[in-house]
């Protein structure tokens, strides 16, 4: 990785006193973890067969994706010092009140975790996907920062794949995979992901261009990128809302469907005056919105 000094701007090098444990379990981003969580627990309630998953299966299969979860988050700001310094200078943790070296070596056990977990799940199952699959998403997050997120484009896909997978990843233990509803959610979970990862763009334009990476807004610019952040808002709602018609044939579901419409429509209305980090979160909210609705299916 060589040497990161001239990379890192001055302020870095000045230690800022805290709690330094702390400071790595909010790196970790606990609350996303816990969403991971939450969402595979649904999921195996929800929308798999009770004996398709043993207990100890599916208690690996949390663990490999959380600890992968939590590795990728670390080494994200490990990369990301010099734009966080600038994007969010209040919660740059890396470099100020943690070493990067911490981050760096919890990472690694972390990611070594994740694959342990996922080695005994093939060990158990007889059956090489497990270790295979999370072997590449460890070697993805890891990229994600240092190449594909400076590539045109390309860091949105990565994040949007990330989340898109893991209501199949739940599913690897089981046959379901091919579920009909599974695969439609892992499609609009990395859909929405997508739109709010170009949308985090916008607000981390001034980071991104100062340290030089080819994103959608650094390209065309705020104007033509909140432009195309409109039309890709008006362009989902017949997405949505055709989930929502399938949702309501399917088990009759009608005010749970707005669970996931109601954020969204928060989203477009911010869009259009505009507010950037309030399309962020509710574009956020509308992804746990996603998942609550499966709670009555």
């Amino acid at each position: 990785m060589g040497s990161t000094n001239s990379f890192m701007p001055a302020s870095v090098e000045a230690p800022v006193t805290g709690n330094k444990w702390w400071a790595l379990w909010l790196t970790m981003r606990p609350w996303n973890l816990l969403m991971i969580v939450f969402t595979m627990i649904i999921i195996r309630e929800r929308l798999i067969p009770a004996d398709d998953i043993s207990d100890g299966l599916f208690f690996l299969s949390v663990l490999a994706m959380t600890a992968a979860a939590a590795g990728g988050n670390l080494i994200n700001d490990y990369f990301d010092i010099r734009e966080d310094l600038i994007n969010k200078p209040r919660k740059a943790l890396v470099g100020r009140v943690i070493k990067r070296r911490w981050v760096l070596g919890a990472h690694h056990l972390l990611s070594a975790t994740a694959l342990a977990c996922a080695g005994a799940m093939t060990w158990l199952a007889k059956d090489w996907r497990y270790v295979l699959w999370m072997a590449g998403l460890i070697a993805l997050l890891w990229a994600y920062s240092p190449t594909f997120k400076r590539r045109f484009l390309a860091g949105n896909f990565v994040i949007a794949l990330s989340v898109g997978q893991l209501p199949l990843w739940t599913a690897l233990p089981s046959d379901q995979t091919s579920s009909t509803i599974l695969l439609a959610y892992a499609v609009l979970s990395a859909a929405i992901t997508w739109l709010r990862e170009l949308t985090k763009d916008l607000q981390d334009i001034d980071g991104d261009t100062r340290a030089g990476f080819d994103t959608l807004p650094v390209r065309w610019r705020e104007r033509r990128t909140l432009l195309l952040l409109k039309i890709l808002h008006l362009a989902f709602w017949p997405l949505l809302a055709f989930a929502a018609f399938w949702l309501y044939s399917l088990c009759g579901m009608t005010w749970h469907n707005l669970l996931f419409l109601m954020p969204f429509a928060g989203a477009t209305y911010m869009i259009f005056h505009p507010n950037v980090r309030a399309v962020s979160a509710y574009l956020k909210v509308t992804l746990g919105g996603g998942v609550a609705v499966l709670i009555w299916l």
